[in-house]
């Protein structure tokens, strides 16, 4: 029986059909990177469910040929010890295809509930996400009365999110070290009090957060509360708030006092 655990074929020129032989013969599989192999399809994932129970991480990202929908059917495929041992799931710019009789709103549902010990879940780019999927996930979340083992979550470049994603999300992440929220600039409203309250209220849940990218997101929402609410952060490192109009030189220079663990601060294109 072969040995193999980890596998990147990522951009490779592989068919389908390879990539198939491959998986079939690699039942101790761990880790797989398929990053940009455009033959990716459902197949593959259907083929990845029947052989590799032992897998912990999955990189799909630029596939274009499987889509979100696929990625929910193999989850909810997997039976639980499967299931238990996913750490990392990369999706980035999968595309969205809802053809089943699931409710859209419910597509990422099995990533949350089902996935119970997951550790990275990377979403970047995916142009159909929406604000009423993440919050019906958490809903799932709230219903089983448990929080997630999320410790990375990149949401960055996700147009179709919005603030209202925030209260769901509060409390739901304790584990939480490295958020990205980056390149959304109608993430939040235009100088919204209620919008700001949300995101701060939910960065208070994060009680170990190390790193946060809201590079070209919180444009003219966000002020110096949020620089107050992050410097008391004790795990913080890195914060990147490029675009962020409303901070004021008075806060960084206090937030940079203040917030003792910081080692990297990235504020360019700041109208300060």
């Amino acid at each position: 029986m072969a040995t193999l655990t980890t596998l990147d074929l990522r951009c490779s020129k592989l068919d389908s059909r390879a990539i198939i032989a491959i998986i079939q013969n690699a039942p101790r599989l761990r880790a797989i990177t398929l990053k940009g192999v455009q033959p990716v399809n459902s197949e593959v994932l259907s083929h990845l469910a029947t052989y590799c129970k032992d897998l912990d991480s999955l990189d799909l990202s630029g596939c274009w040929n499987v889509y979100i929908d696929d990625v929910r059917s193999y989850i909810e495929s997997l039976d639980e010890k499967a299931a238990a041992e996913f750490k990392a799931l990369r999706l980035n710019g999968v595309p969205f295809r809802n053809e089943s009789l699931i409710p859209a709103e419910h597509t990422l549902n099995p990533l949350f509930d089902r996935l119970h010990n997951l550790e990275i879940l990377s979403l970047q780019k995916c142009q159909h996400i929406t604000s009423s999927m993440l919050v019906r996930a958490c809903e799932a979340l709230h219903h089983q009365s448990r929080t997630s083992t999320i410790q990375h979550l990149n949401l960055s470049g996700c147009p179709g999110l919005r603030a209202d994603i925030f209260p769901a999300m509060s409390g739901l992440f304790p584990e939480l070290r490295y958020l990205q929220l980056a390149g959304m600039p109608a993430l939040f409203q235009e100088n919204s009090q209620s919008d700001r309250t949300a995101f701060n209220r939910f960065l208070e849940t994060l009680p170990k957060l190390e790193k946060l990218d809201i590079e070209q997101t919180c444009g003219t929402c966000l002020d110096d509360s949020t620089l107050r609410i992050l410097a008391r952060a004790t795990n913080l490192t890195h914060l990147q708030i490029g675009f962020a109009s409303k901070i004021t030189p008075g806060a960084m220079i206090d937030f940079i006092r203040d917030c003792t663990t910081l080692r990297v601060f990235e504020a360019d294109v700041s109208i300060i």
